[in-house]
């Protein structure tokens, strides 16, 4: 009975991952809008009840392919040590490029999405609570409304940053990116100074 069990466990991923990446590969050719369950279907050889049993339409498969992605980005922030990122916050950027380098080409359509329900702002929402969570237990300040703007104003920026590299041809490295991001989040306006096109920053007279 176990091995019955495991076996139709198996089946089931097989079968959520195949409509899970027709999906995305659809995503990577057409409007969010413009994808339906019937093409989801055809792409990933099954027919539209196989999808029904499992998701009750697309914005459902979005849902569920946001929330791995959450799950993954938990992950690597996980074993992260915030009083070190509050020494260098430019950790945190490298573990964001490190997660977003995984597959560039998948964030980069959940970039585009405009839905109620899009990847970008699950990913501030999510940036939002460590950064909060590591100021207020670091003890820099507890006024609870203070540091909820700072941390909104931050991970907006943030996310919105990323957003506009994904959707400008990404011409450059993104971990370039996320250092001219970082500076500008330690350093303000200041920090267009302290970054150059060529990555050496300005040099002190």
């Amino acid at each position: 009975m176990e091995f019955y069990e495991e076996k139709i466990d198996r089946r089931v991923f097989r079968t959520k991952r195949a409509i899970r990446n027709a999906f995305v590969n659809l995503l990577a050719e057409k409007d969010f809008g413009a994808i339906t369950i019937k093409e989801i279907a055809d792409r990933a050889d099954v027919n539209r009840k196989t999808i029904y049993n499992y998701y009750k339409g697309v914005y459902d498969i979005l849902e569920e392919v946001e929330n791995d992605l959450l799950e993954t980005l938990s992950r690597v922030f996980k074993d992260v040590n915030y009083e070190q990122v509050l020494a260098n916050p430019l950790i945190m950027f490298e573990k964001l490029t490190e997660a977003l380098s995984s597959d560039l080409d998948f964030f980069g359509h959940l970039m585009r999405i405009q839905s109620p329900s899009h990847a970008t702002e699950k990913i501030g929402k999510m940036l939002q609570r460590k950064m909060y969570d590591t100021i207020m237990q670091a003890s820099l300040n507890k006024d609870p409304v203070y540091v909820g703007t700072i941390v909104e104003f931050i991970s907006s920026g943030m996310v919105a940053a990323y957003r506009v590299w994904f959707n400008s041809g990404r011409t450059q490295p993104i971990e370039d990116v996320s250092r001219q991001i970082g500076n500008m989040v330690l350093y303000g306006v200041a920090g267009l100074k302290n970054d150059s096109p060529t990555g050496e920053g300005e040099k002190a007279e």
